[in-house]
């Protein structure tokens, strides 16, 4: 059997996540040490160096959409700017909420937390169990087990309330730890194939009072031309300007703690979503498209081509689209779960 890596030293750690949480750093700056991060957690969680296997190497495909098996999860650590970004925001909305808090640590839920508990444990290494403390689930008991080893490793149990290896979507709140903060990033682009509607909409209802991270995905139209818009040249330059040889159409979808509360009564397999209008379209070249935009909290926001989760994708529509169109949109529920066009009017 392969010998264990060795472990990493906590100071060093520590330093590093410290680095990674400097707002002053530009998150591009940064991959070195998120590899490095991800790294380190690897070498605590995994039993063998080549990884989970088995059935952990497969995912789930749920009533609500598809969990990822462990090891792709895995490799969402490697999206640096996702990463940063979660985790600065997750420690803002920590701080703001131990700050307007009752004096006890801020309690948060973590929901497909992952073979490396990646926006959790490095957290865990600069707050206080004062300050902070975590519930983590995942649906893959591979998952847990890893990030269970990774935080005895570091002695950082103290900081964690429970760990559990369930369905998000079927989890039951401890009346003990009902959460400050709802952290969950169990989403693709354009909330397409996974269950982050789901999951949020049911956690939310346990504990509605509740911060969600991310505050707020906005999936937008947007027509653009493809050869263009997918060019090495604008993948480039994450966030361009959406004046430059787009036309934005609207918002289609947007998933935040008002909107879930507005669909406390829609029951079926389909959530409303929103119409837009399409205006002049300069020729056939301009395709419609899905734009994913997403406020993990306050300013800590992840824009166009900044991480996978929000690559741009084509919209599918059985319809050719034309200038002066109303599309109606939903979004699917069930096992395979996406934003559509209802409607053309």
């Amino acid at each position: 059997m392969a010998e264990h890596s060795p472990v990493p030293d906590t100071a060093w750690l520590i330093s590093l996540v410290e680095k990674i949480l400097d707002n002053a750093i530009s998150p591009y700056l940064l991959r070195a040490e998120v590899s490095e991060l991800a790294a380190a957690l690897k070498s605590l969680g995994h039993e063998h160096p080549e990884g989970l296997s088995g059935a952990a190497a497969k995912g789930t495909l749920t009533a609500n959409g598809l969990a990822l098996a462990p090891d792709m999860a895995a490799t969402c650590a490697d999206d640096a700017v996702r990463t940063i970004m979660f985790l600065r925001g997750t420690r803002a909305a920590i701080a703001d909420q131990y700050a307007q808090g009752s004096g006890g640590p801020v309690r948060i839920l973590y929901a497909g937390c992952g073979p490396y508990a990646i926006l959790a444990v490095p957290l865990m290494l600069v707050l206080s169990a004062e300050e902070a403390s975590f519930t983590l689930i995942d649906i893959h008991p591979e998952s847990v087990a890893s990030a269970e080893r990774i935080i005895t490793a570091l002695n950082l149990a103290d900081t964690v309330f429970d760990m559990k290896a369930v369905d998000a979507t079927g989890y039951l709140a401890d009346p003990d730890f009902l959460a400050d903060i709802i952290l969950t990033e169990v989403m693709q682009a354009c909330l397409q194939t996974e269950p982050q509607v789901a999951v949020v909409r049911h956690l939310l209802s346990q504990s509605p009072s509740a911060l969600v991270i991310p505050q707020e995905i906005r999936v937008d139209l947007v027509f653009a031309d493809p050869e263009v818009e997918f060019s090495a040249t604008r993948r480039a330059v994450a966030g361009q300007s959406a004046q430059d040889g787009r036309v934005y159409a609207g918002s289609v979808f947007i998933l935040n703690n008002e909107a879930v509360f507005s669909w406390k009564n829609v029951s079926g397999s389909y959530l409303p979503g929103l119409s837009v209008e399409v205006n002049h379209l300069p020729d056939d070249r301009y395709q419609p498209m899905l734009f994913t935009d997403i406020c993990v909290y306050q300013q800590y926001r992840i824009g166009a081509y900044e991480s996978g989760l929000t690559f741009p994708r084509m919209l599918e529509s059985a319809e050719k689209i034309s200038s002066g169109a109303q599309l109606h949109f939903q979004y699917r529920l069930g096992d395979n779960p996406g934003v559509f066009i209802a409607a053309v009017r």
